[in-house]
Formats: C-alpha cells, sequence, structure tokens
C-alpha cells in the first residue's frame, strides 16, 4: 500500500464513507483469499521439484 492510498483512505474515514471495521473486513478478505490462493499454489509447487 502506498502513502497515496493510506491518504485515500484516511480522507475516507474523515468523511466517513468507510468505517474502520469495513476497512479491516476488506483487507481480511484480500488476504483470506492471498492464502487461499497460495494453499492452491503448494501442490503445483511440490509436483516441480
Amino acid at each position: 500500500m502506498s502513502h497515496l492510498d493510506g491518504l485515500a483512505l484516511a480522507e475516507k474515514i474523515r468523511n466517513s464513507e468507510v468505517t474502520p471495521t469495513k476497512l479491516i473486513e476488506e483487507a481480511f478478505k484480500k488476504l483470506s483469499q492471498k492464502i487461499r490462493h497460495l494453499i492452491l499454489s503448494l501442490p503445483h509447487v511440490f509436483q516441480k521439484r
């Protein structure tokens, strides 16, 4: 996340378009998607060896 993204987020929070809870939920969703992707790609990595 770049500094500009952070500023945009801070501005959204100030304008209360986005609540901190929503931000956490979004971040958690993205994180769980990445984790799921990693888990799904693990067998593929091991097959290459």
